[in-house]
């Protein structure tokens, strides 16, 4: 078994599904290497599915795209950090996003780098770890 070494956002799993590249070629040579997906991004993933006007064939294409995937779910340790991180941010006058929280302390709890294009979204994070993003 591959140890695991990255978490996909789900920016980069969309840019995937949609066939663009460099998304297709990195994840396809992460996924190698060992790369993970939260239960948080496969649900923001499965809104786009049932947004979209053919759900069915859509759930179709995600389900074959998820098989390369281990799934992360979510835990009572990585809501702790969640809750820890929530109270530090909020202390400190910022906020994120709750589902971007839940998979940056999905990342930290495991070690692994997100795969993001949304940096914005994980920078305010303390202790975030490793992002690897691609200009587009």
């Amino acid at each position: 078994m591959v140890a695991l070494k990255y978490l996909l956002d789900s920016d980069w799993a969309i840019y995937y599904l949609r066939g663009k590249e460099p998304f297709v070629k990195v994840i396809d040579k992460y996924r190698q290497e060992g790369i993970a997906i939260s239960m948080v991004s496969i649900a923001e993933l499965y809104e786009g599915v049932f947004w979209n006007p053919k759900p069915e064939e859509k759930e179709i294409i995600l389900i074959d795209f998820l098989e390369g995937f281990t799934a992360i779910n979510l835990s009572r340790p990585i809501a702790r950090l969640f809750g820890k991180k929530r109270a530090e941010l909020r202390n400190n006058g910022l906020t994120v996003n709750n589902l971007d929280l839940l998979i940056a302390c999905t990342a930290e709890y495991h070690k692994l780098t997100i795969l993001t294009n949304n940096i914005k979204h994980f920078v305010k994070v303390p202790d975030i770890g490793k992002i690897i993003s691609i200009k587009v």
